[in-house]
């Protein structure tokens, strides 16, 4: 939108598949809940010349941010009754409020990348309260640029989720709360400008 704010639209589509101990199945898909955030720069690096390649060695950027998820995927309550994992939806059917920060540093080619956000819940028209979530990630980058291709950028980092208890009709759901820890390793590739 301008030069210190962006907006961003993530409409994901879910594919869900569990299997029941009497060989049974059950499979569902579809577009979930929409969310909308904006950022604002607080910090954005600074140009020393001309090209990218003539930035200062060390630089670094901060933005804060925030949004809302809309309740566009489905929610099924019958898909709740007797699962291990009442999160086996497309959608939650609730309105959900995102406050989010990133932090970059870089020195030369080599990029550190903390990331952390916090979603504040509602309870949905059927009286079921997925717990609030805190997200957080960093990530170590090193940039390689080459003639064919603009730039190849491996990462490595670590991940992870922590959740309250959901509840439902304002009761705690048991085995809700918990917290998962991920390992990223992967690269981003650029062609072109």
């Amino acid at each position: 939108m301008t030069e210190k704010l962006s907006i961003t639209a993530i409409l994901p589509y879910h594919f869900h598949n569990r299997n029941f101990i009497d060989g049974s199945s059950q499979n569902i898909d579809g577009l979930g809940d929409l969310s909308i955030l904006a950022f604002y720069s607080l910090i954005t690096p600074k140009m020393d010349g001309l090209y990218a390649n003539q930035q200062t060695k060390f630089k670094h950027m901060l933005e804060i941010g925030g949004g809302v998820k809309i309740p566009t995927g489905a929610y099924d309550r019958a898909n709740n009754e007797g699962s291990v994992n009442p999160s086996f939806q497309v959608g939650t059917g609730s309105w959900d409020y995102v406050l989010a920060a990133n932090y970059s540093i870089g020195y030369e080619n080599w990029g550190l990348g903390v990331l952390a956000n916090y979603t504040i819940k509602t309870e949905n028209n059927a009286q079921y309260h997925f717990g609030d979530q805190f997200t957080y990630g960093v990530n170590l980058s090193k940039v390689y640029n080459t003639i064919k291709i603009d730039k190849i950028i491996p990462y490595a980092g670590l991940a992870g989720e922590v959740y309250a208890e959901n509840k439902n009709y304002g009761l705690p759901v048991a085995d809700t709360q918990g917290n998962v820890l991920f390992a990223r390793l992967g690269s981003e590739i650029s062609f072109g400008k």
